[in-house]
C-alpha cells in the first residue's frame, strides 16, 4: 500500500538486493549536546557550525535519530550528514550504485542554505576523497518522515577514477558565504546504498549489510490452463528508474510463452509481447507503456489468430504463434531462472479460457 494514502498497490516484486550501509536503524545514538551519533555515522558540522543530537524514536514505523546544525558561519561551508565510513562500502571505477533515505524538518529552517543534496563521493584506498560526486536535490520539509524519501544514483555520473575504492553516503546542505545565521533539525532514517541504478525497498540494517533475496511469485496451472484459446490481463506499475521488466511466463520444460514484458526506451518503456513453442512465434511491441504509473496490459489468443492491447490502444503482433502445449507454471514479475524481475507492483492478474473480441480488449485496458 502507499504509506502516505493508503491505497492498495499490489503485491511488490523485487530483484535481491543488498544494503551495504551497516547501521541503518541509527542504534547506538544517544541525546546530548553533543551527544552521541549512530555508530559508524558522522557529521560534518561546517565552519562556525555546531551539531546535536536531539532525540530518537519511531515515526511511521522508521526508526530515526533528530541532528540539530546550528551557529554563524565563518566561512562557505557545507555541513552533512554522513551515513558509512570512508572505507566501508568497497567500489570500482564505473559502478552504479543508487543512495537512498528519509528525511523531515523538525525545527528551525533552511534558511540561509542553498543547494540541499543527496550525495555520493568516490574515495581511494586510504579513504581520501577523489572529488567525484553523484547528486540529487534534497529538500527536507515538515511532511511526513515516510513521504520523503531522497535518492541518488550514479547512473549520470561516472566515477571514472581508477584509484576509486569505496562510496560514501551522505545528506548534504551549503551555507554560501561566512557570516550567515544557521539552525535547523533534521530528523533522519533509514538510508541505504545499494548496487544498481535505482533505489529498491528499505532493507534495516544494524551492524552488517543485510541481503533482501528476490521475490518470487508463481502458481501452478495444470488445473486451468487452456492452450488452444485463452486470454491474459494484467495490470502493473513500476518504479521510477527500475529496469521495468514485468513477465508474466507460462513456463515448463522448453516451452515457454513470455505474455509481456517491458524495457526502458529512453523516458518510456517499451513493450514487448511474446509467445511461442518450438518455431512458431509473434512479437508486437509499443511505446505507451508509462513509467511509475498503472499499466494495463491484455493479450487474446487462439489457434487462428491473436491480438493486445495496452492501456486502452489495440496493438497489431507480427505474427500468429503456435500453441504452449505443456506449461507447469505461471511466473508472475520474474522468469523462473531468477531474472527479469518486475521492480515494482503487480496489482492485478486475470486468465480467461477463451479468446476476447479487440472491443473488449481496448475496454479492459483503457
Amino acid at each position: 500500500h502507499d504509506p502516505v494514502t493508503n491505497a492498495p498497490k499490489g503485491i511488490l516484486i523485487e530483484e535481491a538486493r543488498t544494503n551495504g550501509i551497516r547501521n541503518s536503524q541509527a542504534v547506538g545514538a544517544v541525546a546530548g549536546t553533543p551527544g552521541t551519533l549512530p555508530t559508524n555515522w558522522a557529521v560534518g558540522s561546517g565552519a562556525g557550525l555546531s551539531y546535536s543530537v536531539v532525540s530518537t524514536g519511531v515515526e511511521n514505523g522508521l526508526n530515526y535519530v533528530d541532528i540539530r546544525i546550528y551557529g554563524t558561519s565563518t566561512a562557505t561551508t557545507y555541513p552533512n550528514i554522513i551515513f558509512e565510513t570512508a572505507t566501508q562500502y568497497a567500489a570500482t571505477a564505473g559502478i552504479i550504485a543508487t543512495t537512498s533515505f528519509n528525511i523531515k524538518l523538525i525545527a528551525g529552517s533552511l534558511a540561509n542554505t542553498t543547494g540541499n543534496l543527496a550525495v555520493m563521493y568516490n574515495t581511494n584506498s586510504l579513504g581520501a576523497s577523489l572529488s567525484q560526486y553523484a547528486t540529487a536535490t534534497c529538500v527536507p520539509t515538515s511532511a511526513s518522515l515516510v513521504s520523503q524519501r531522497c535518492k541518488v544514483s550514479s547512473i549520470a555520473t561516472t566515477f571514472s577514477n581508477v584509484a576509486t575504492a569505496y562510496l560514501r553516503p551522505y545528506f548534504q546542505v551549503t551555507v554560501p558565504s561566512a557570516g550567515l545565521a544557521i539552525d535547523f533539525t533534521v530528523r533522519v532514517s533509514s538510508p541505504q546504498i545499494e548496487l544498481g541504478a535505482f533505489p529498491t525497498s528499505y532493507i534495516p540494517t544494524t551492524t552488517a549489510a543485510v541481503t533482501r533475496n528476490a521475490d518470487v511469485l508463481f502458481f501452478p496451472v495444470a488445473l486451468w490452463y487452456t492452450p488452444t484459446s485463452h486470454t491474459v490481463f494484467s495490470q502493473s506499475s513500476v518504479l521510477s528508474g527500475s529496469n521495468g521488466n514485468f513477465r508474466i511466463i507460462l513456463e515448463g520444460n522448453s516451452n515457454r510463452g513470455i505474455t509481456h514484458s517491458y524495457t526502458p526506451t529512453g523516458t518510456s518503456i517499451e513493450l514487448n509481447a511474446r509467445e511461442f513453442s518450438g518455431i512458431n512465434s509473434y512479437s508486437g511491441s509499443s511505446n505507451v507503456v508509462a513509467v511509475g504509473g498503472k499499466n494495463k496490459f491484455i493479450l487474446s489468443k487462439n489457434n487462428v489468430g491473436v491480438s493486445f492491447a495496452v492501456n486502452g490502444v489495440i496493438r497489431s503482433p507480427t505474427s500468429n504463434p503456435g500453441l504452449l502445449t505443456n506449461p507447469t507454471n505461471l511466473y508472475i514479475g520474474s522468469r523462473s531462472n531468477g531474472s527479469l524481475y518486475l521492480n515494482g507492483w503487480a496489482e492485478k492478474v486475470k486468465f480467461y479460457p477463451s479468446r476476447l473480441p479487440d472491443t473488449q480488449l481496448q475496454l479492459m485496458t483503457q
